[in-house]
């Protein structure tokens, strides 16, 4: 088995495009569902700034990290990584577990552009919350 390949940053913001979509539909999915059913029940319309709007706001994070994290943990590939060749693993090159996908996940989240610019300068082409997390993404040519 040959050594990982570094992942260049354009290979790295297809993949992130490609799922964007994917996620999307299924954050939007699941808001118009829960939308309908708070409807459905009588809550009305959900006001800005109220506890209830940041409640959701909060489900839909946590829907996005399930999507994420169930791909990264099962397989190391959500279907945008698998179009563009791409696999996360941890140091060594093994599948990651929850925790470094929580963390994985929450270290993007926080710095979205620095994190991923900073692979133009390192080393090793990692972005910075590869390293936070103690995973890489991976170019895998088969």
């Amino acid at each position: 088995m040959s050594a990982p390949q570094a992942t260049p940053l354009l290979r790295r913001l297809a993949g992130i495009l490609y799922d964007t979509f994917l996620a999307g539909a299924v954050v939007v999915l699941v808001a118009m569902i829960t939308l309908f059913v708070l409807q459905v029940n009588g809550l009305g319309e959900v006001q800005p700034d109220s506890p209830l709007s940041h409640l959701l706001f909060a489900y839909y994070l946590f829907i996005l990290f399930v999507y994420f994290s169930w791909f990264w943990t099962h397989g190391g590939q959500t279907p945008g990584m698998k179009v563009w060749k791409l696999r996360v693993e941890n140091m060594q090159g093994g599948q990651i577990n929850i925790l470094e996908s929580i963390a994985r996940f929450g270290f993007a989240l926080l710095l979205p552009i620095i994190s991923q610019l900073w692979s133009l300068f390192d080393h090793d082409k990692l972005a910075l919350h590869d390293k936070l997390s103690a995973t890489r993404l991976v170019y895998i040519d088969s």
